[in-house]
C-alpha cells in the first residue's frame, strides 16, 4: 500500500484534490487522508479516515488504528484491528501480533504468527524467528532465517549473520556481512568492523570505523575512542568522549570518567561517576567504588559493594 508523503507543504489544492477522490469509494484515499492528518497531529481524523477506510475492506487502515490504540496503551482493542487486518492478509499486523504475544509470554503463538508475515515476506519476521532459534540453541535455523531476512535488505539480520560467522572464526564472512549492513547505514556493524580492525592490531582502521559508528549515535563506539585517547595519553580527548558516551547511557564509560577522576584525585567525582555506573549495573564501578569504601575505612559499605559486584 503505497502512502503519500511529500517533502513540500501540502497545499489546499492536494488536500481537496485528494478529498474529492475519497468520496465514493476509495479506500486508499481514505487511509492516506488518515496518514496525513495523523502527521499533522490531528488523531481523531485520522482516526475517522481510517475507520471509512476500513469499513470498505482496506486491511493498512484496520492496521493503522491498531496502532493508534497502541500508542494509548489499548493493547486489547489493538489486538483486535490487527486481528482484522491480519485476517485480510496484512502482514505488519501479523507481525504485531507477534510481538504483542510474546511480550505477554506466549513464544509459541508469537512464532506462529511471525511464521505467517514471514510466508507473507516480512522480513523483521524473519529477523525474529532467526532471533528465537538462535535463543533454542539452533544456529543453523537462525543463519537460515537471517539469511532470507538479509536477502530483503534487513541490516540487523546482516549484522547478525556477521556475529554467527566471527564466533564460527569465519572472519572474512563476517567483515562482508559487515560492510554489507554498515552500506545500509547499521550502526552496530560499523562498530564491529572497528572491533575486527582492533583486533588484527590496525588501530588507525579501528578509529576510522568507530568514529562512523560514533556519529550514527552508537555509545560503545564513543567509549573505545575515548579508551583510544586514554592510552595515547590524550586525556582531554578521552574525557571528551567518555562523557559523550555517558550522555548516551554508557556505564562503561561513567566508570572510566570515575577512573579519570580519581587519577588526578578528584575523589568525590570519582565516587559520584561510579554511583551512576553502579546504578547502571556496572561491576566495576561497584569494585571500585567498594575501593574507595574501605580505603576510608567504611569495612561494611565496602563489603556491600564488592558482593553487589559479585552477583553482577
Amino acid at each position: 500500500m503505497k502512502i503519500f508523503k511529500k517533502k513540500n507543504a501540502r497545499s489546499d489544492i492536494e488536500i481537496t484534490s485528494l478529498s474529492n477522490a475519497a468520496e465514493p469509494d476509495n479506500s486508499d484515499a481514505m487511509n492516506n487522508l488518515g496518514v496525513l492528518a495523523a502527521e499533522a497531529g490531528d488523531i481523531q481524523a485520522a482516526k475517522s479516515w481510517y475507520e471509512r477506510a476500513a469499513a470498505v475492506g482496506h486491511s493498512g487502515a484496520m492496521f493503522n488504528i491498531g496502532l493508534l490504540a497502541a500508542d494509548v496503551g489499548v493493547l486489547k482493542t489493538a489486538k483486535s484491528w490487527w486481528q482484522r487486518a491480519a485476517a485480510a492478509g496484512h502482514s505488519g499486523a501479523m507481525f504485531n501480533l507477534g510481538a504483542l504475544e510474546k511480550d505477554a509470554g506466549h513464544l509459541q503463538t508469537a512464532k506462529s504468527w511471525w511464521q505467517r508475515a514471514a510466508a507473507a515476506d516480512h522480513s523483521g519476521a524473519m529477523f525474529n524467528l532467526g532471533v528465537i532459534t538462535k535463543d533454542a540453541g539452533d544456529l543453523k535455523a537462525a543463519k537460515s532465517w537471517w539469511e532470507r531476512a538479509a536477502a530483503a535488505d534487513h541490516s540487523e539480520a546482516m549484522n547478525n549473520l556477521g556475529v554467527l560467522a566471527k564466533d564460527a572464526g569465519d572472519l572474512r564472512a563476517a567483515k562482508s556481512w559487515y560492510e554489507r549492513a554498515a552500506a545500509v547505514g547499521h550502526s552496530g556493524a560499523i562498530f564491529n568492523l572497528g572491533v575486527l580492525a582492533d583486533e588484527v592490531g590496525d588501530l588507525k582502521a579501528a578509529k576510522s570505523w568507530w568514529e562512523r559508528a560514533a556519529a550514527a549515535g552508537h555509545s560503545e563506539a564513543m567509549n573505545n575512542l575515548g579508551v583510544l585517547a586514554d592510552v595515547a595519553g590524550d586525556l582531554k580527548m578521552a574525557k571528551s568522549w567518555y562523557e559523550r558516551a555517558a550522555a548516551a547511557d554508557h556505564s562503561g564509560a561513567m566508570n572510566n570518567l570515575g577512573l579519570l577522576a580519581a587519577d588526578v584525585g578528584d575523589l568525590k567525582s570519582a565516587k559520584s561517576w561510579w554511583e551512576r555506573a553502579a546504578t547502571a549495573d556496572n561491576s566495576d564501578a561497584m569494585n571500585n567504588l567498594g575501593v574507595l569504601a574501605k580505603e576510608a575505612g567504611d569495612l561494611k559499605a565496602a563489603k556491600s559493594w564488592y558482593e553487589r559486584a559479585e552477583k553482577v
